[in-house]
């Protein structure tokens, strides 16, 4: 996986994939943010999604977040990967699907 042409691809200011425990495996992210911080809440938010969403018995799809600065999109790869992704503007879920299949 090439996380820079995934995020030009999407139109991301950066990505990271990390494992569920948030251990950060590669990035392609700006000098002022904290790869391993990022990382670690990335892998934060979703764990409490599954949590919250284990009563639905629904698996758990994707996780976004908007807010006046931009957008996080944060999707698992796998059971034990995710990859989040920021943006200024919103994130095209299916564009980021279709680059990881």
């Amino acid at each position: 996986m090439n996380l820079k042409e995934l995020k030009e691809a999407v139109g991301a200011n950066g990505a990271v994939l990390v494992k569920r425990d948030g251990s950060l495996l590669m990035k392609e992210l700006p000098e002022n943010i904290h790869a391993e911080t990022f990382s670690i809440m990335c892998a934060t938010i979703y764990g409490a999604a599954i949590t919250a969403n284990s009563n639905l018995k629904s698996n758990l799809k994707k996780i976004e977040v908007e807010g006046e600065a931009g957008s996080l999109l944060i999707l698992p790869v796998n059971d034990q990967k995710l990859i989040a992704l920021y943006s200024n503007s919103k994130i095209n879920t299916e564009d980021v699907l279709k680059y990881l299949k």
